[in-house]
């Protein structure tokens, strides 16, 4: 049995808290523009936490 899976939303919702607490700014998006954290919920995996930089300008 996969915990993190079932956890679903509930557990999104943990981490986004963990990481602001942190000090993280998390996005309401997937993946953000601008750069930072983006965290959603795959049923097939569990919670995904990706880091993107934000764009540098030439």
């Amino acid at each position: 049995m996969n915990d993190a899976s079932n956890a679903g939303p509930d557990l999104e919702l943990l981490v986004r808290r963990e990481l602001t607490e942190a000090g993280f700014t998390v996005e309401p998006s997937l993946l953000s523009a601008d750069g930072g954290l983006g965290v959603w919920h795959d049923p097939a995996r569990g919670v995904i936490v990706t880091w993107a930089p934000p764009p540098t300008a030439w």
